[in-house]
């Protein structure tokens, strides 16, 4: 509502200015039997049809990277399906795995770490294990023989791992860090 208004003197009427134009309201004892009803608008045909191909336009699709077009390669040599349909991909390494360098040792630091923690509290720790196993089960990791342990680390990664507790509750999910620094100080994250 716009701050002008009319009264109709003698009646309880009142025109409003609205941003609409203008609204007579209030009580008449005068009884109608029709109903009448104005809309005027106007919109230009021109620029209903710019609204409606803009709309309708296809967005420009930008062409793929060299580093995507590599990533997308990959996907389609590497990728595997199971019997259940879980698909399964390869690492796509920006470089040379080779540049990863050794993680044993932080990763046992961590798993060390964690144990310390688990002295403290036997329920995180059984629910661990029990998480930890039914991951090797699923075939989400593997145990490394002992006569590989010690292999090149060109050729492997441990990934180290920590619980994180739910503060409502007595779960945890387990987080993954492949933001960990190599002995060469890359990480899964930078390669």
């Amino acid at each position: 509502m716009l701050n002008r208004h009319l009264n109709v003197p003698g009646h309880s009427l009142t025109a409003m200015e609205t941003i609409f134009g203008w609204v007579v309201l209030g009580k008449t004892k005068i009884s109608c039997q029709r109903i009448i009803s104005n809309h005027a608008s106007y919109n230009a045909v021109e620029f209903q049809l710019d609204k409606f191909w803009q709309l309708e336009e296809l967005s420009e699709t930008k062409p793929f990277t060299n580093e995507e077009i590599v990533c997308e390669n990959h996907f389609k040599r590497t990728y595997t399906r199971d019997s259940t349909g879980r698909f399964a991909v390869k690492f796509p390494f920006r470089d040379s795995s080779d540049e990863l360098g050794s993680s044993r040792d932080i990763a046992v630091h961590r798993l060390q770490q964690i144990e310390r923690r688990f002295s403290k509290n036997q329920s995180v720790s059984d629910q661990y294990h029990k998480f930890m196993d039914d991951y090797l089960k699923l075939g989400h990791m593997e145990l490394i023989p002992e006569n590989e342990i010690d292999v090149p680390a060109s050729s492997s990664f441990y990934l180290p791992h920590h619980p994180v507790p739910n503060k409502n509750s007595d779960k945890f999910r387990v987080v993954f860090d492949g933001s960990a620094k190599s002995s060469s100080g890359i990480s899964l994250n930078d390669n």
